[in-house]
Order: structure tokens, then sequence, then C-alpha cells
């Protein structure tokens, strides 16, 4: 009974430890700098909106007023008068002004947060390099403790007089040089740690790394690709033909103004009506016509920036790829050198066949070998956050 509660509470304490550990998403979604960008646009798009409903707001109740002497007949009296005068809003002329600087205001805010995604990216590539390099620590401390083990076989045998000198004195070198090299791999991913845990919030708690990314020989970007920006030209254009409605309005606002006058003699009242004639100027012509380049320039330059992206796209798609045949190529002969050749080797070298320098050159390039892998694994996810911050995607595809 004693001893299935004790499992029961190492089975408990496992799930604890498993479920401390930090997740690439929980990564992302506690990253600090994307939560200060979103307040930094949030406070833009506040100030423009303000902005526009103050361009667009009509001019305030002006007040007229004027004091006159008049002398006469050995008198002095004084005449004035006061009035107010109004613009007003035809239809839904200022409504069409503000729907077009809306539109333009979310088209930027959409375009800077392009931003938010290249960061959020760069840190699943932090997250993946670090992964790919504890990754090999795990396989460098396996043949770091071999090394050890064969050491200290070694070393009771050079004590018993059952070898030379030189050969426990070439293993000791060798231990010695792994030793060094493990605590830089050590070191390097302690930096890589601390850099992601001071770019975002959460605790400082193992890494998943159980959560990175597959190797695929392809991956599709493009059918998924240029959400923001093709949102941004859309609400643009839409921005323009609004703009387009709203000049095309042949009368818009009128002026309405009142006026009481005193006189000497008489007191005068009057309502005046102030009416535009549109068609007597070219400005509203000269709106449009800009409103229909600017249109055209919008669809022209976004051409050319897609065209631009999707031949980047291409040639970055065709590295992914032949780097991914490389990481297979690479696994393959690993795989083949160690469960092969590098066995052989050992046996070679404990029955005396070989020397102690050969075994630790083969063992060596073992350890070339997995860091080339490494180099190109890395080189991959470079690769493909690069693919994806160019894509503007931020999720696996």
């Amino acid at each position: 009974m004693k001893r299935v509660t004790v499992l029961t509470a190492l089975l408990a304490l496992l799930e604890v430890s498993n479920a401390q550990e930090v997740t690439l998403d929980e990564l992302i979604t506690n990253a600090k700098e994307p939560q200060r960008f979103e307040k930094i646009l949030e406070e833009k798009q506040m100030s423009l909106n303000k902005k526009s409903l103050a361009d667009t707001a009509l001019a305030p109740l002006t007040l007229n007023h004027s004091i006159s002497k008049v002398n006469g007949f050995g008198n002095s009296n004084f005449e004035y008068d006061i009035g107010f005068s109004k613009e007003l809003s035809l239809g839904d002329a200022q409504e069409l002004e503000r729907q077009q600087s809306h539109l333009s205001t979310e088209a930027s805010i959409l375009e800077e947060r392009r931003k938010i995604i290249g960061f959020k990216n760069e840190l699943r590539n932090l997250y993946h390099q670090y992964c790919l390099d504890l990754e090999y620590l795990n396989s460098f401390e396996e043949g770091y403790e071999q090394i050890t083990t064969l050491y200290a076989k070694k070393e009771r045998a050079y004590r018993l007089d059952e070898i030379a000198k030189t050969e426990i004195l070439q293993l000791e070198f060798e231990q010695r040089a792994l030793k060094v090299e493990l605590e830089s791999i050590k070191k390097k991913i302690a930096n890589e740690k601390a850099q992601m845990l001071s770019l975002s919030s959460v605790e400082d708690a193992p890494f998943s790394c159980q959560d990175i990314y597959p190797l695929r020989s392809s991956v599709e970007v493009e059918s998924r690709a240029f959400g923001l920006t093709q949102e941004a030209k859309e609400k643009r254009l839409a921005s323009t033909h609004i703009g387009l409605k709203r000049y095309s309005k042949k009368l818009d606002t009128i002026e309405v103004s009142t006026m009481y006058t005193k006189e000497l003699d008489r007191d005068l009242y009057s309502v005046g009506v102030s009416i535009p004639l549109n068609f007597t100027s070219n400005r509203y012509e000269n709106e449009k016509a800009s409103l229909l380049h600017k249109s055209s320039a919008i669809e022209l330059q976004n051409e050319e920036i897609l065209a631009q992206k999707s031949y980047e796209i291409k040639v970055l798609s065709e590295r992914l790829s032949r780097v991914y045949e490389a990481i297979v190529a690479k696994q393959e002969n690993i795989e083949y050198y160690r469960s092969s050749i590098l066995p052989l080797m050992k046996k070679s070298y404990l029955y005396g066949e070989s020397s102690v320098m050969e075994y630790l050159l083969s063992r060596k390039k073992l350890y070339t070998l997995q860091q080339r892998l490494l180099e190109e694994k890395k080189n991959y996810y470079e690769i493909l956050f690069k693919l994806y911050n160019i894509g503007e995607i931020e999720e696996n595809i």
C-alpha cells in the first residue's frame, strides 16, 4: 500500500513538473514587445480618429457684431447690429469625409502591425535555435559521459601497467577538451534562455521544446501570405472610392445667418442663406481626379510590393528545400556512422587493433557531423521564419 502511495506521489510530482514547462505559445502570448506595441497602436489610432473628427468638423457658430455712432441735430446716438451665422452640412457629405479618413487610418495601423508579426517570428526563431542547441547538448553530454567512463576504465588499466602513459594522457586531454566545450555549450544555452526570458514575462522554467515546428521539404506560404498588406490596400482603395462619392456632391453645405439691426428710428430683422455654387469651381473635379490617380498608384504599388515579396518567397522556399535535403542526408550519414562505423572503431580500439588516437579521431568525426547537422537545422528555421515574416504569417502552416 505504501509503495502505491509513493508511486502515486511521484506521478503527481511528474505531472506538476511537466505542467510548469514553458511552451512556445506561452512565450509568444506573454511577449513584452507586442504588448507595448499594441498599446502604442491603440493610442495612435485614437489620436488619428480624433484628428479626423477635428478635420471634418464644420466651422463653429459665428457671432457678428458692430456698433456705430451717429452725430446729428446736436445729438449723438448709437446704432448697432448683432447676428449669427453657421455652416450646415447637407446630406451625408460630412459622414463620407469621416469614413474616408477612418479607412485611411485603419490601413496605416494594419501596415504597422507587420512589425508585431516580425517580432513574434523572431522570438519563434530564437526558441527553435535554443531547442536545437539543447538537443545538441544532450547528445554531446552522452558522448562526454562515454569518454569519461572510458577514461576511468583506462586509468585503472594504467595503474595496473596494462597501457602506456601516452594513451591515458591522450584520453585525459580529450576529456578535458570535451569538458571545456561542454561548459561553453551550456553557457550559450543559458544566454539564449536569458534573452528569451527578457523578451517575455513568463516565469523562469524549463522550455518545453516538444512543440517546435516539424522539418518539411516544402512549406506553402504564398497561398496564405500578405494578409495585412492586402487588407490595408483594400481599405485605402475603399477610402478613395468614398472620397469620389464625397466630391460628386452637387450641393454639400449651406450657410445660414440671422441678423438684428438697431437703427435710430427702426429695428430690422433679417435671415440669409449662402449657397456655394460648386459648379463654378474646378476644385471638386480636381479632387476626384487626384483620388483616381491615387487609386491607380495604390494598385500599382501593391502589385510591385507583392511581386518583390513573392520573388523573395520563391528564392527562400527553394533554399529551404535544399537545406531540408541536406539535413536528411546528414541525418542518414550520422545514423550510419553511429550505428556501424563507430562501434567497430571502439571494438577495434578495445581489442588493441587500433590506437587511441584513431579511436578519438573517429569520435571527433561524429562531433563534426553533428555540428554540421546542427548548423543546417538552425539555417532551416532561420529561413522558415524569414519566410513567415515576409509572408506576414505568425502561425505554423
